[in-house]
């Protein structure tokens, strides 16, 4: 079982991308000094992404959670495979 951990802001941008990454890698280093051994997936979720911010986070192997309509999307282009920390 994978955990995921997002970060959801209306708007999201690079810096929310890297910061989210940064907290990703201290969770993970937390988990692991607690003898955790289960791996984190990351996400952000928003209602308004840049296309720049969209591409770094799938890059990155964020999954993209975007607003469409009333509900919700997932991004996952095909070949896209999950950063696991």
């Amino acid at each position: 079982m994978e955990t995921v951990a997002v970060r959801k802001k209306l708007h999201t941008f690079m810096e929310d991308i890297k910061n989210h990454v940064k907290r990703l890698k201290i969770l993970s280093e937390h988990r692991r000094n607690h003898n955790d051994k289960r791996n984190i997936e990351g996400a952000v979720a928003g209602g308004i992404f840049t296309a720049a911010a969209k591409r770094d986070a799938i890059k990155a192997g964020l999954y993209v959670i975007e607003q469409s309509g009333d509900s919700m999307k997932i991004e996952m282009p095909a070949g896209f495979v999950p950063q696991r920390y």
